[in-house]
């Protein structure tokens, strides 16, 4: 099997401080509009609206391909480019972020989790799942998970639907937490 990472980031930007990723591929026969065309268009919304900030200085937009077939793009990303991958400060992951009217969820490293929950006032949290960010927590980065829950089309041929509403909230949210996410800590990171 092959499969393509895409990975965008402003010219000039070698050292990114921070990755946000999602993933571009579904299960057969599912659309996957909430699974994860959802998370591709939240880190493509990021992008389109962080690129005359500061934070597009410090940052990549990675779609990873092949999450459902065992994280195949993101442990490729993180196993080609380690250099870079210890110069991260955290990665933010989104998969799932389009449907459900349960408030937007966090799960990842525990001096990360309260950033958000006070920044963007995220209620909730679930257990940790595994996706595109657990390659990036094996290599020693700090990591975000942003997600919903499951809902009745998860894997499913009616997984044909996704809220931009609850996208562009998640994006305000994660906009409210980065910069709050990227400030020096006492490990130096």
């Amino acid at each position: 099997m092959r499969g393509v990472n895409v990975v965008a980031f402003k010219w000039g930007v070698t050292r990114p401080e921070i990755v946000f990723g999602s993933r571009l591929d579904s299960v057969f026969r599912s659309p996957g509009a909430n699974d994860n065309l959802s998370g591709t268009a939240a880190v493509v919304e990021l992008a389109r609206r962080a690129v005359h900030t500061p934070l597009a200085q410090r940052s990549f937009f990675a779609l990873f391909d092949g999450e459902e077939d065992g994280l195949r793009g993101s442990r490729t990303f993180v196993q080609e480019n380690p250099a870079l991958v210890q110069g991260l400060k955290t990665m933010f992951n989104f998969d799932m972020v389009g449907v459900n009217a349960a408030p937007l969820r966090v799960t990842g490293e525990r001096q990360l989790v309260d950033t958000p929950r006070q920044a963007a006032q995220i209620a909730g949290s679930s257990p940790d799942q595994g996706s595109d960010q657990v390659p990036f927590a094996q290599a020693g980065i700090p990591t975000l998970f942003f997600h919903r829950g499951l809902d009745a089309n998860y894997h499913q041929p009616t997984d044909a639907l996704a809220n931009p509403e609850l996208i562009r909230a998640t994006v305000g949210a994660t906009l409210k937490t980065a910069g709050a996410a990227l400030k020096p800590t006492s490990t130096g990171r």
